[in-house]
């Protein structure tokens, strides 16, 4: 097996920065038409579109890039929603009236799993989009990826991505 000197979650959070980089111009492009998308997200086909034109793929590398995405959406799409369901049940059990510890320890495995899942596959996905691009490409796509965290922490309200309303309570601890 081959190693690669990039850690996976450096590769994982290069292809999130480029999908969230491509729907934060879909939407700022919908404005600027008046338009706005109703909290749906900008067509995964377009988003596709405009990273193959900003990275100036070639022919092949843009069917593979759309290959690869057709190949992993429904995995992604269904993991996603597993997910929701997963953290949903959590928040249930902890919010709970009655504290079961059991319980909660065993829901916590479940969207653990599901979250490693996740990340196993979108790592798989960004290798196999890393193998098709040149390294100038990839480079660019590391640009993008760097860009959007940079914006992305400046608008952070302190909250590093956790949808649950507990999570603000971690970093407000970790803050100290």
């Amino acid at each position: 097996m081959k190693r690669f000197s990039t850690p996976i979650w450096k590769i994982s959070a290069a292809l999130f920065a480029v999908v969230m980089v491509l729907a934060l111009a879909g939407l700022a492009q919908a404005q600027d038409r008046g338009t706005r998308f109703e909290g749906d997200r900008p067509d995964r086909e377009e988003m596709i579109n405009r990273m193959i034109s900003r990275l100036g793929l070639t022919d092949d590398q843009q069917e593979q890039m759309k290959q690869i995405h057709l190949q992993h959406r429904e995995e992604t799409e269904a993991l996603h929603e597993q997910m929701e369901t997963a953290r949903e049940r959590l928040d249930e059990l902890v919010d709970a009236e009655q504290f079961d510890e059991t319980a909660i320890r065993v829901a916590g495995d479940e969207y653990g799993a599901l979250q490693t899942e996740s990340f196993v596959s979108r790592a798989e996905m960004q290798q196999e989009i890393r193998e098709i691009l040149t390294p100038e490409q990839y480079e660019q796509l590391t640009q993008m990826r760097d860009r959007h965290h940079g914006m992305s922490k400046r608008h952070s309200s302190g909250n590093k991505g956790g949808r649950s309303h507990h999570s603000g309570h971690k970093q407000a601890a970790e803050d100290g």
